[in-house]
């Protein structure tokens, strides 16, 4: 059985998540804020709502691609505090895959930026 703040994220943000892994939330990455929230919701709400299943693991890639494309694009330049920025090296680090290490050297530069 679940509970504390993990149950409090299933309560409050399944709907959300719901949305957000099926795509309904997607122009909210049309703003530096809306993405980071976006890629909270795709990266970390998702393990709490489908903990325990692969759905749990299955917006990792939406989340990183957002991350990612936001480093491109200035979004995550434009994030006015540290604690937004760390969302995105999460995102980045989560997803595994053929291109894990070329992302790890973009997770590299993310770092970097945040600590200058």
């Amino acid at each position: 059985m679940m509970g504390g703040a993990h149950q409090d994220i299933i309560d409050q943000f399944s709907d959300l998540a719901k949305a957000a892994a099926m795509g309904l939330l997607d122009h909210w990455a049309q703003t530096p804020r809306g993405r980071v929230v976006l890629i909270v919701t795709l990266d970390q709400f998702s393990r709490s709502v489908w903990a325990g299943t692969p759905a749990a693991f299955s917006q990792d890639m939406k989340a990183t691609n957002l991350a990612l494309e936001g480093m491109d694009n200035g979004h995550f330049a434009a994030l006015e505090f540290v604690w937004e920025k760390n969302f995105y090296l999460i995102a980045i680090g989560h997803c595994e895959g053929p291109d894990h290490l070329a992302r790890y050297v973009k997770l590299i530069e993310c770092a970097d930026q945040i600590c200058a």
